[in-house]
Parts: C-alpha cells; sequence; structure tokens
C-alpha cells in the first residue's frame, strides 16, 4: 500500500534487498546512494546500519530537520491511530506546490503529477518520527565519502540545523554546496545545470578515488 510501512525497518529492508542485488551484479563499480528529500532519510540510515553496501552518500536537501510538521493536535490524533488503527490517512503537510520549487513549468508539473504522495498512513508517519530518533547518532558513525547539496530558499528544510548535523560526519572526505538561489528541489531550478555538473564531477572523483 502506497504511503504505508509498519516500522522503518521495513523500508531500510526494501534498499537492503535492492543495492546487495546490484552489488552483485557490478561487482567492480562504486555505489553511490543519493538521497533527496524525505528519501535523505532512509539513505542516512542505509550508511549508518549497512555501511558495507555503499561507496559513498549524498544528500540533496535531506528531510532531516524540516520546518513543517503537522500541528500539536493532530500529532496526538496520530499516535493514537497508530495504536488503535494504524492505516488511518492523514494529509501529507507538503500540499502547496511552490514549497517545492518557484519555476511555473515545474510548478504545474508538481501540482498534477499523478505519482505524488499527498496521504500517509499514521504507521507510516509515526515510523518517519521514529527514523529521525534512530538518526540522531548517525553522523559520528558514518566514515563514509559525503555529499551534502543545499538550497538556500528551502522552505521545507532547516538548513542550519542540516548542516550543523553534517559538520558532525566522522569521515575526513566530506563535501558542502549550497545553492544561495535555489528552492527545495535542485532539478526543478530554471537553469538546474551547476546542480547536476557539480553532482557528476563529485560522483566521478569519488569513483575515481575508489
Amino acid at each position: 500500500q502506497r504511503g504505508h510501512a509498519d516500522n522503518f525497518h521495513i523500508l531500510l529492508d526494501d534498499l537492503v534487498l535492492f543495492i546487495s542485488r546490484v552489488r552483485v551484479q557490478e561487482p567492480r563499480r562504486p555505489v553511490i546512494l543519493i538521497g533527496i528529500s524525505w528519501g535523505g532519510k532512509l539513505a542516512t540510515a542505509i550508511a549508518k546500519d549497512h555501511p558495507q553496501l555503499i561507496d559513498a552518500l549524498a544528500l540533496a536537501c535531506p528531510g532531516l530537520f524540516p520546518k513543517i510538521d503537522p500541528p500539536w493536535y493532530q500529532k496526538i490524533r496520530i499516535a493514537l491511530a497508530r495504536v488503535y488503527y494504524r492505516f488511518r490517512q492523514f494529509t501529507i503537510p507538503l500540499t502547496d506546490p511552490e514549497l517545492f520549487t518557484a519555476t511555473p513549468c515545474w510548478i504545474e508539473f508538481v501540482r498534477n503529477d499523478a505519482l505524488s504522495l499527498h496521504r500517509a498512513t499514521a504507521a507510516m508517519l509515526v515510523a518517519s518520527v521514529r527514523i529521525d530518533w534512530f538518526l540522531r547518532d548517525a553522523p559520528e558513525k558514518i566514515r563514509l565519502p559525503v555529499l551534502l547539496m543545499g538550497a538556500g530558499r528551502d522552505r521545507i528544510i532547516d538548513n542550519a540545523k542540516t548542516k550543523a548535523y553534517f559538520d558532525r560526519f566522522a569521515g575526513p572526505n566530506k563535501q558542502l554546496i549550497m545553492y544561495p538561489d535555489a528552492n527545495h528541489t535542485l532539478e526543478f531550478e530554471p537553469d538546474p545545470e551547476p546542480f547536476i555538473r557539480d553532482l557528476v564531477n563529485w560522483l566521478t572523483s569519488v569513483s575515481n578515488r575508489g
């Protein structure tokens, strides 16, 4: 069921299975995991719990410290629903397409995207909080090469908290790239070329280093 997971370990297990298969199919190539927005949580969790599966970690505006949260009364409803009916659905508080981009054509794309996820179950929303707890000590345990890419005009992510978290990563090979005039979805910028170029250059350098 889309928008549902009983716990975040189920999501991690899916990723572990997929990455393990990639390792078998491409044993001589580096495996680099890129986490975008909420996916940054799962990518960081993999780097913490299964560092042997990947060679480097890239995070693009990761959802580690969101600015937007359900109101307190909604959190109570979610917690109660998790206990009594975990499949009850709630609206994800990211319904405004302009939170993601300021580019008109991409605003329309987000608004009309049939694959957008707008609702999640109580179990999924609680799992998202629990993965936050799981990731509290992740930086000190991750020694892989790490790239963090951030958007200066991000209305979804708290950049200050994300940068402080990034500074705690234990490995010596880490790079921070900020795009001061960009919004949350970097690939939806009017000119995404700088973001793409920087990512490709970093991927190349990490691959060559390996």
